[in-house]
């Protein structure tokens, strides 16, 4: 965040639904998770809380992260706990994507 330019802020929550791989419905124009839209150079911060029950990280595919953002599982956050990802996007323009695991 910088005085003077506009600062996005998304907030998305998401529910761990249990059953057959058929109980996830994909619906027409939609996405799993949130698309995040960013510019070369804009300094990114993902607070991300972890309310699975499970330990999870979030991994972000492509994109040239300090190893702190990387997501790596050897820094999974456990159930109930909480990260923020810091970065600036030093990539040119493309399509990236995220996951958990």
């Amino acid at each position: 965040m910088v005085p003077g330019f506009q600062t996005n802020v998304f907030r998305y929550t998401a529910n761990l639904v249990t059953g057959p791989p058929s109980t996830l419905t994909v619906l027409p124009n939609t996405y799993l998770g949130p698309t995040i839209s960013v510019n070369t150079g804009d300094n990114v911060h993902v607070h991300f809380q972890n309310n699975l029950l499970v330990e999870t990280t979030t991994h972000w595919h492509g994109l040239d992260v300090t190893e702190a953002a990387d997501g790596h599982p050897k820094d999974a956050m456990p159930a109930g706990g909480s990260y923020d990802y810091d970065f600036i996007v030093r990539n040119r323009a493309g399509t990236y994507w995220y996951d958990d695991w």
